[in-house]
């Protein structure tokens, strides 16, 4: 190989892809060798590989990414086994990074004795340091620079099939829930008995914490079915299966331990008011319970009252999955992935005594938040299948029934996924051979399913097309499940583990590859289509792990290929008790009281050096005297507006934390508050203005689906300027990454917790491993008097607001006397920068970590302090401890 001389972006960018793909496939290898169970297979292999995967999937789609300097960098000390880094003075590639150039020179020893020994499970749990920090070091850069991979809904290269994720067994609790389900079949009113057949979601069950598992269920109310043309009212439960069941009622509440009576459940449905039911089951008593307090950490379904569900035959028969568009394309490969995961799951349980066809596969017409407005559609995203009231499961040995197949199941599976591929029925394709004509139905379908795989198995041209054709194919062709072809020496290589190999597998893969997730709840998804006869008002049920909030899930056209946004900047009310945030913001005023400097503690140059702070939202009142003031949407910066009132909130929370500052107020959002196409060179545009402003503090109380290279710049130039930066991380629940830009490692991330000081479940994204996951109170929020009625508030960019206003403060007490002969005494750094704000937030949340989230309490300063005595030794301790935790 000559040398690669060449010093474009594209030309770097095709440099790493060939060094990326050969590092995959030496991943491959020695993983295999190191770890022949892959299901064993330890954190730090699979973060690495998931990390080269969507490397691999950037550089093939991207022709400049932006960060393809970094990833050469780190993809050098992984090929070099010689500590040689890469020379940021050198033109020629295979110079400036010779680690890489031998590899791709076809010399695979360094690069794989690297990863040798980062993978060696000798080394996996010892004492070495050395190692164990050299893998966390690894993980955080890859992290970085994974935070910005552009979602990957278009086509690319077919990556290596993922190694097995860690897949939980349910098959057990499936056969649980059917047993006890099956007691509650029937209602029974005078002479007549009607049958009560729930639906379980097929997206819905999962483990629960270590208490057991959780399925989503929907149970009908009286009398259990369609009636006359009218839809009956479906109601969602949450059905609980402990490891270990203790019901023992309290004195006052005898009927706690008895469990709902098999005749009493109809009106137990039925009086719940379309409320949200969440039941605890018990194997030893056969009988479901009502607890005293519903789990909050449950995610809810939500579906519409009084709709039919529809089937997979009904919607191919009305030609919605026959687009040929992105979107339908990601709903498609999601809706495949949850049929096959949900054969493969419940194959030999109660849950799935006969095959599923795409007549008992069904959708009921579900509620969300869409931009703003009640969306009441049907998502692929939600497959439901029939409870059947047959006591006992089948086993897995062979039909029950003379049928045309060996394992029905699984070949109508088959035909299932090739029929959501086609968006049409294979019984009613028209361009079958003539002489499958007279065949029976299982027989002619199965021959047409056959002929029609055979024709889109070559002409598709969907992303990652490898990976679904495999899935297909080894569902239509069942040999390779007989026992002749199966391992005999290996136990568990059952018919499900199997279908695990063959099949989900490749499913999963097709997700993992085009999507970068292996979660499909972790994706939006656009309905498929809608329904006009609802109102865009909520009713009924209401999903908790979306609840009525700022934060948008837009698939509209006009966002395509824009920047996605996820929040409209307005303030969400909450309907809660507002005593325990007013004693949080009265132990707040406490700390102020100390912090805030009164007039004989002041001198020339603190007051020199007010904290300046820039909020770019919505605008805000005209009430706000004395504000900078600059419009983005208009360029009238001498009329002042609010919009929709959410930045005038922002800085009245930022007001109530710091008594003083200087506030720079930027307008990027039209009059309702929405995103548009403009908002985020906006946004980019108006911090770079706040830069020039010299400000301490920007506040971005915001967020988008994507990345945004304008803004990321802004945020670069800003930060290198010591400028804080303070974002919110979303308000979408577990369903949504961190948002952008509060995912920019240079970026404070704020997340909500309530008055408790506990994370915000309903409202904040999962918590980031590699980064702090900093969170102060964001819900319960009552707005300052101000002459207007008070409101309550709540998500993640209140708790900004907030969290900007509390670093506002402590940076006005570093500018007094007493703090700067403290730093003087210490030499510390200024409490400006970033790492030095983080260090102060992790000390004040020491303690106080739940569920990978850092709960912020600011009077724990307090708590180390002298509680009484004179004003000026408390303030000297506080300083003291201040730079002390600064000694990095």
């Amino acid at each position: 190989m000559g040398p690669i001389s060449a010093p474009s972006d594209t030309s770097k960018a095709k440099f790493a892809l060939q060094v990326t793909d050969k590092l995959i496939n030496l991943h491959d290898d020695v993983a295999a060798a190191t770890f022949p169970d892959q299901e064993l297979l330890p954190q730090f292999p699979r973060l690495l590989w998931s990390g080269l995967v969507q490397f691999q999937l950037r550089l093939s789609w991207e022709s400049t990414p932006p960060n393809i300097d970094s990833i050469l960098f780190f993809l050098q000390t992984l090929c070099d086994r010689e500590g040689k880094r890469a020379d940021p003075s050198e033109k020629q590639l295979d110079k400036k990074y010779p680690g890489i150039a031998l590899l791709l020179r076809g010399s695979t020893s360094h690069a794989k004795k690297n990863l040798q020994e980062l993978y060696s499970p000798t080394k996996i749990g010892d004492d070495d340091k050395k190692l164990k920090e050299k893998r966390k070091q690894i993980l955080k850069r890859v992290n970085i620079l994974t935070a910005e991979v552009a979602n990957t809904e278009r086509k690319g290269l077919v990556a290596p099939l993922p190694p097995k994720t860690e897949q939980l067994d349910f098959s057990a609790q499936a056969n649980t829930l059917h047993s006890v389900l099956s007691k509650y079949k029937t209602c029974k009113t005078g002479d007549t008995v009607a049958e009560i057949i729930p639906k379980i979601s097929l997206s819905g069950y999962r483990q629960h914490d270590e208490s057991g598992s959780v399925f989503d269920v929907l149970f009908p109310d009286h009398p259990h079915q369609d009636e006359n043309g009218k839809a009956c009212n479906w109601h969602n439960a949450a059905v609980q299966i402990p490891t270990e069941v203790n019901f023992k009622g309290k004195k006052d509440q005898p009927d706690a331990a008895k469990g709902i009576e098999y005749h009493e459940f109809c009106g137990t449905i039925t009086q719940s008011h379309e409320e949200q039911l969440f039941l605890t089951l018990s194997r030893k008593e056969a009988k479901l319970f009502m607890p005293e307090f519903a789990n909050s950490g449950i995610s809810w379904m939500l579906t519409a009252p009084g709709t039919r569900s529809m089937t997979l035959r009904s919607l191919l028969e009305e030609g919605y999955l026959g687009a040929h568009t992105l979107p339908v394309l990601k709903m498609k490969i999601v809706l495949m992935y949850l049929l096959g995961k949900g054969v493969w799951q419940f194959y030999d349980s109660g849950l799935m005594v006969d095959e599923w066809t795409k007549d008992n596969v069904e959708f009921m017409f579900e509620q969300r938040l869409e931009e703003g407005e009640w969306t009441i559609g049907v998502f692929l995203n939600q497959p439901l299948i029939s409870a059947p009231s047959c006591p006992s499961p089948p086993h897995e040995n062979g039909p029950r029934k003379m049928t045309h197949t060996i394992f029905p199941k699984i070949r109508q599976l088959g035909i299932m996924l090739l029929e959501v591929v086609i968006g049409r029925e294979i019984d009613n394709y028209k361009g079958a051979d003539p002489s499958y004509r007279g065949k029976s139905g299982g027989l002619k379908d199965l021959l047409e399913a056959k002929e029609k795989y055979e024709q889109w198995s070559v002409k598709n041209d969907w992303p990652n097309a490898e990976l679904v054709v495999k899935a297909i194919g080894n569902s239509l062709d069942d040999h390779q499940y007989l026992p002749k072809s199966r391992d005999k020496s290996n136990p568990d290589f059952s018919v499900r583990n199997v279908l695990y190999e063959k099949v989900v597998r490749h499913l999963e893969g097709a997700l993992t590859v085009n999507y970068a997730v292996s979660d499909p709840n972790h994706l939006s998804l656009a309905p498929l289509f809608k329904h006009r006869e609802f109102s865009t008002s909520p009713r009924g049920l209401a999903r908790k792990m979306a609840q009525p909030n700022t934060w948008s899930h837009s698939n509209s056209q006009r966002h395509q290929h824009t920047p996605s946004p996820m929040e409209s900047p307005v303030s969400i009310p909450s309907p809660f008790d507002q005593t325990h945030s007013d004693n949080w913001f009265s132990e707040l005023d406490k700390l102020s009281e100390i912090l805030r400097a009164r007039p004989d503690e002041r001198d020339a140059k603190y007051d020199q050096q007010r904290v300046k702070i820039a909020v770019i939202d919505t605008g805000v009142s005209e009430e706000k005297a004395g504000v900078a003031y600059k419009d983005f949407i208009d360029g009238d910066d001498g009329r002042i507006q609010q919009g929709s009132g959410h930045g005038t909130d922002i800085v009245e929370l930022i007001d109530s934390c710091i008594e003083e500052s200087s506030l720079y107020v930027a307008r990027v959002f039209d009059g309702d508050g929405l995103i548009n196409d403009r908002t985020p060179d906006l946004v980019a545009e108006a911090i770079q203005w706040a830069r020039k402003m010299e400000v301490d503090i920007i506040v971005l109380a915001l967020g988008f689906l994507r990345a945004h290279d304008g803004i990321r710049k802004a945020i670069s130039d800003a930060v290198h300027r010591d400028i804080l930066i303070f974002s919110a991380a979303g308000n979408d629940g577990s369903i949504r990454k961190v948002a952008f830009p509060a995912r920019l490692p240079d970026v404070m991330c704020i997340f909500s917790t309530t008055p408790g000081n506990k994370p915000s479940r309903e409202i904040n994204p999962p918590a980031r491993d590699m980064d702090a996951n900093f969170a102060i109170l964001g819900e319960i929020v009552k707005t300052p008097e101000n002459g207007s009625p008070p409101r309550r508030l709540q998500g993640t960019s209140i708790a900004t607001a907030i969290a900007a206003g509390f670093a506002a403060s402590l940076l006005d007490f570093s500018r007094q006397r007493v703090y700067r002969r403290k730093r003087k005494e210490y030499g510390t750094p200024d409490l400006k920068s970033r790492e030095a704000m983080r260090a102060v937030f992790t000390e004040l949340s020491s303690g106080y970590k739940h569920e990978g989230y850092h709960c912020v309490l600011p009077w724990q300063l307090l708590n180390q302090i002298p509680k009484d005595g004179d004003r000026e030794v408390r303030r000297q301790e506080l300083s003291g401890l201040l730079n002390g935790w600064l000694q990095f």
